[in-house]
């Protein structure tokens, strides 16, 4: 990755309701160059950022991955498209709304082969932290 790369995921890094609309116009910008989509797309999802940004900031970037992100995505080339799909996945926001909104998602239908895959993927990945969240520590 280069400099201006890192300097497109470190400014979506930051925890700034601007920062983070921005990184998300860039990610699903047609006429944006794969590099630097994957750059923004990294940085809008930061375990802890919730606090920072209030809850509702990131919770309104789940609705619009749904809503925006997954039919913006599914013309675009397999790879890419798998690629981005991922990195915006509301994969912080682990809790139950976030299954829901996917499961809902998958039901729906209309979703290309590459975008259903990816879904699957992340519901399974997402099931499988909410069900280690809710095994009782057996340390101290």
């Amino acid at each position: 990755m280069g400099g201006a790369h890192n300097l497109v995921t470190c400014r979506a890094l930051r925890p700034d309701a601007a920062a983070k609309a921005a990184a998300w116009e860039m990610a699903l910008d047609s006429g944006q160059d794969r590099r630097t989509a994957e750059a923004a797309a990294r940085g809008i999802w930061v375990p802890g950022q919730e606090a920072a940004l209030g809850p509702a900031v990131l919770a309104g970037y789940r609705e619009r991955y749904f809503a925006e992100a997954l039919p913006a995505l599914d013309g675009r080339e397999i790879r890419v498209m798998r690629r981005l799909a991922r990195a915006l996945y509301p994969a912080t926001l682990a809790e139950p709304a976030t299954l829901a909104a996917t499961a809902a998602a998958l039901e729906r239908g209309g979703l290309s082969e590459g975008l259903r895959l990816v879904l699957q993927e992340q519901e399974a990945i997402l099931r499988a932290a909410l069900a280690a969240r809710s095994v009782p520590r057996r340390w101290g």
